[in-house]
């Protein structure tokens, strides 16, 4: 690989905590595609130990569960310009605003890849796999 011409990334993941009523944290990691479709997802199991236990049929199994973002990874050797874009797009769409945001191939993309977001970010899983953000400002905004 070519280190001044990075591959251009096709994936990022997002750490989300599972909303539940009784207030306990339950962190799953949702592996999205270009375009923004979840192609895996796992449960972590251990925090400390950083275990993740993959779920199987994801949008079967997680289909109606409401999530809100923690933070997002990606690939600091890969240029992330194109999926990050796509994602603050997404994000903007349902009213959350970007302060800050990062040039997508640079080390600095590890701490806070998108930048700064405005507002908490809760969102849901489609049944096409889709994410449907949700923020104060916009009641729903459909991605895909």
């Amino acid at each position: 690989m070519n280190n001044t011409n990075p591959q251009q990334a096709r994936e990022l993941v997002i750490n989300a905590t599972l909303v539940t009523q009784a207030s306990e944290a339950v962190f799953y990691e949702f592996i999205l595609g270009a375009d923004l479709c979840v192609s895996a997802c796992g449960y972590l199991e251990s925090l400390s130990k950083g275990r993740v236990k993959p779920i199987h049929e994801p949008i079967k199994s997680l289909y109606g569960s409401l999530f809100e973002l923690n933070h997002v990874r990606v690939d600091p050797r890969m240029d992330n310009t194109f999926i990050l874009h796509t994602l603050m797009g997404a994000l903007e769409a349902a009213g959350v605003h970007v302060k800050n945001k990062r040039s997508g191939d640079f080390m600095s993309i590890c701490f806070k890849p998108l930048g700064e977001l405005s507002d908490i970010v809760r969102f849901y899983i489609a049944q096409d796999a889709g994410l449907v953000f949700l923020s104060k400002a916009v009641t729903l905004q459909r991605v895909k």
